[in-house]
């Protein structure tokens, strides 16, 4: 998290901005939120944003490789497998760990 931007967040929040932000969320949506909205954002730093993006740039990039496709193959069960399955997954999902400061980054 980017430790300059939250000091100036949390004094520039009003009640009038939250309502503001249930509104926008509320008025775009089909259905409105019946939660609550969280006002308070994560402040990435570009340096961290960066980095994710490449890790899961290179995870997507490696999933999209033949020799990927040939082994990933025996890991679906027969039972399991998707008719006329596309060459091309529709989406994708990770499980991401964050690293904490002096610990090991990611390395593909």
């Amino acid at each position: 998290m980017d430790p300059q931007l939250r000091p100036r967040f949390n004094a520039e929040f009003t009640p009038d901005k939250y309502a503001g932000l249930v509104g926008c969320v509320n008025g775009t949506e089909k259905w409105p939120a019946d939660f609550r909205i969280s006002e308070t954002p994560v402040f990435l730093t570009r340096d961290f944003t960066d980095e994710v993006t490449r890790a899961a740039t290179t995870i997507v990039d490696a999933t999209r490789t033949p020799e990927f496709v040939k082994q990933a193959a025996s890991a679906v069960p027969k039972a399991l497998e998707v008719p006329n399955e596309s060459a091309h997954p529709i989406f994708s999902s990770s499980i991401s760990r964050f690293v904490k400061k002096g610990e090991s980054s990611f390395r593909a």
